[in-house]
């Protein structure tokens, strides 16, 4: 019997967060200045690594996309991570450059079937993410 794997997509809804630029273009973050966007980004991912267990995975994708991967995890046990997660992004608004930043996330999750392909989990998670945003954002789907 080989392990389950559970891949999450989780997005930042209202789109990428260096949208937040046009409000304030630069801050400074610890020793450095910074747009203000990589700042949230960077933050939403030491939030999500700090709400998975220390066996997943956290991994930024592209723009404001992010990638969970839970091995050996139920459905249930994703679906409690990812609103750990997703209530530590919500009830803590991004503080930056002065300004408080609310930032919600949405989360796909999909559980690998033993004979299934890579692409069709992806596609399951991915349909999963939509569903979330459909459904009024800020949420978790899994399937």
């Amino acid at each position: 019997m080989t392990r389950s794997v559970l891949r999450v997509h989780v997005d930042c809804d209202g789109g990428d967060p260096r949208r937040f630029a046009g409000r304030a273009r630069l801050t400074t973050f610890g020793s450095r200045t910074t747009a203000v966007g990589d700042v949230v980004l960077q933050v939403v991912a030491e939030r999500l690594a700090a709400a998975v267990r220390q066996t997943d995975a956290v991994a930024r994708v592209g723009g404001e996309e992010f990638l969970l991967v839970l091995p050996g995890a139920s459905l249930e046990v994703a679906r409690r991570v990812c609103e750990r997660a997703r209530r530590s992004i919500r009830d803590t608004p991004i503080e930056v450059g002065g300004t408080s930043l609310p930032i919600t996330l949405s989360f796909g999750v999909a559980r690998r079937a033993e004979a299934e392909s890579r692409e069709d989990v992806t596609r399951r998670a991915d349909e999963a993410l939509y569903e979330a945003k459909q459904s009024g954002r800020d949420r978790v789907v899994a399937r």
